[in-house]
């Protein structure tokens, strides 16, 4: 099974006992051995759970771009985000060296409050990109009716940290929105999707032009305004009143203000 279940598991299996392989995969998804959706593709016939050092866990979701799967990278226990590009993206594709150059730069990106992106790796003819798995919820999914207005500021604080930490490296988001920024089980903020751009730019051939002459006027515009609409929902919902137009054009040049949220 490619992995997913070890020897020693395997031992202690009596398979005599299991005439109809349903009920043993149901066994092993009980026994926590095996995820539904692995038992689900042994049932079928397919055992392929590995790539490279990342055994797969779930398919999360079937995009665009290819699959993307919850993975586990195998000998550092860590849970991941494992993205397949298309077939036909190779090294033959004029935007490859681009996308690897770009990439491998997100990788060398560190901050709390932010998804890293830890690896580009090929299997076969498909090229994947890995990210670090967000164990919590995305905005858009979360019940700020249970966060104290406390916690609901110190959030925008840290989402203000990170953009303004990647406009210095000028690195422009450019999806800042309620499904990209997580909270986690920790509650803190992490901004997730910052590979998104790239690969929609690099691999799919996708631009805004709109976005890319706004940006040539002022660079990480687009990320500002972004981040002032979703911090004047935020602070309504915590403070129970619209946020003042003064803070919230503060938000809109944290770049240039790092202390603008001091006043809150």
């Amino acid at each position: 099974m490619s992995g997913a279940v070890s020897d020693n598991q395997l031992s202690k299996i009596d398979f005599t006992e299991f005439s109809d392989p349903r009920y043993l995969a149901k066994r092993l998804v009980d026994q926590q051995v095996l995820t539904e959706w692995q038992a689900k593709l042994v049932l079928s016939g397919r055992n392929q759970m590995k790539v490279g050092g990342y055994l797969l866990l779930d398919r999360v979701e079937r995009n665009e771009l290819g699959d993307r799967y919850q993975a586990k990278h195998q000998s550092l226990d860590r849970l991941v985000e494992l993205q397949f590009l298309p077939k036909e993206f190779n090294r033959q594709s004029p935007q490859f060296e681009p996308f690897i150059k770009s990439a491998r730069m997100m990788t060398e990106i560190d901050h709390p409050n932010l998804a890293h992106v830890y690896d580009v790796g090929e299997e076969g003819s498909r090229y994947y990109v890995v990210q670090e798995f967000v164990n919590g919820e995305p905005l858009s999914a979360f019940d700020f009716a249970a966060m104290a207005p406390a916690d609901v500021i110190r959030l925008i604080k840290e989402l203000a940290s990170v953009v303004r930490f990647l406009h210095e490296r000028k690195i422009l988001h450019g999806s800042i929105n309620k499904d990209t920024v997580f909270i986690n089980r920790g509650g803190q903020c992490q901004l997730n999707g910052l590979i998104t751009k790239i690969l929609q730019e690099r691999v799919l051939g996708r631009h805004d032009e709109f976005a890319a002459k706004q940006e040539a006027l002022q660079f990480g515009l687009i990320d500002r305004v972004a981040m002032q609409s979703l911090a004047g929902e935020l602070l309504e919902k915590a403070l129970g009143r619209d946020a003042d137009p003064e803070l919230l054009a503060n938000i809109v040049q944290l770049g240039n203000k790092p202390d603008s949220l001091e006043k809150i």
